[in-house]
């Protein structure tokens, strides 16, 4: 029970995190709220993919490469459709 629970607030975290930081290099602070409100489930699909990868030796050094790079294609892709 307790290393789901940690997963999921990792998940949480690693997500809102991630997407909300690369939203803000681009917009205003209400605005990049606004965009982790709209991209919620795909903030917390990303969150948990780098949750896991952080839970493996030496990969867990690529989790802000990654999902910085990742959290840029998600907006990217949401925000030109």
């Amino acid at each position: 029970f307790g290393f789901g629970l940690a997963l999921l607030v990792s998940a949480y975290a690693l997500g809102a995190g991630m997407v909300v930081q690369t939203a803000m290099l681009r917009m205003d602070t209400r605005a990049s709220h606004a965009a982790w409100r709209s991209r919620r489930w795909s903030g917390w699909g990303l969150g948990l993919i780098l949750a896991g990868m952080a839970l493996v030796p030496f990969l867990n050094l690529l989790v802000p490469v990654i999902g910085t790079a990742a959290a840029v294609h998600l907006l990217q892709r949401s925000t030109s459709s």
